[in-house]
C-alpha cells in the first residue's frame, strides 16, 4: 500500500488493513503484488475523502472505498482500466473470483472489490498474510 501512498497526497483519506486468521495464499509473490497493488491503486485513485479498508482472510480479500462508486465520476475515471483487467486475468489463472460491487445497494458510498480464493488453490509459491 505504501507504493501507492502518493495517490492520497492532499486527500482526506485514511486507510487500514485487517488480516483475519492466518491466510495462506498460493501464487507467485510477484503475481500477488500485481493483483493487490492494482486493486488498492484503483481504490486510492477513486476516493477523494473517506476511508479505504482492506480485509484479508482465508476466504479472500475485500478492498472497500468510500469514493463515488461504480457509476460516479472520479479522478480515476480517466484511466484505461488495464489494472482491473490484469486483476481479472490473474484471478482467472488461479481459479479465484473477482467482482466489483457498488456500495449504494447497502446504503453506503463507494465500491468494494472482492477477490474470492478458490477452495482448492493451485500449487505455487506461498505468500503468507
Amino acid at each position: 500500500m505504501a507504493n501507492h501512498q502518493h495517490l492520497l497526497n492532499n486527500k482526506a483519506v485514511e486507510w487500514w488493513v485487517k488480516v483475519e486468521g492466518d491466510p495462506v495464499i498460493r501464487m507467485p509473490e510477484a503475481a500477488f503484488h500485481i493483483l493487490l497493488g492494482n486493486v488498492i491503486k484503483n481504490a486510492f485513485a477513486c476516493v477523494e475523502r473517506g476511508v479505504v479498508s482492506v480485509v484479508v482472510n482465508s476466504e479472500g480479500i475485500q478492498v472497500c472505498d468510500t469514493g463515488p462508486g461504480l457509476y460516479g465520476k472520479s479522478s480515476a475515471s480517466e484511466g484505461f482500466g488495464l489494472g482491473l483487467l490484469l486483476v481479472r486475468d490473474i484471478c482467472h489463472r488461479y481459479g479465484w473470483s473477482f467482482e466489483l460491487k457498488d456500495n449504494s445497494a447497502s446504503g453506503s458510498s463507494g465500491c468494494t472489490a472482492v477477490i474470492g480464493f478458490a477452495v482448492a488453490q493451485n500449487t505455487g509459491e506461498e505468500v503468507k498474510g
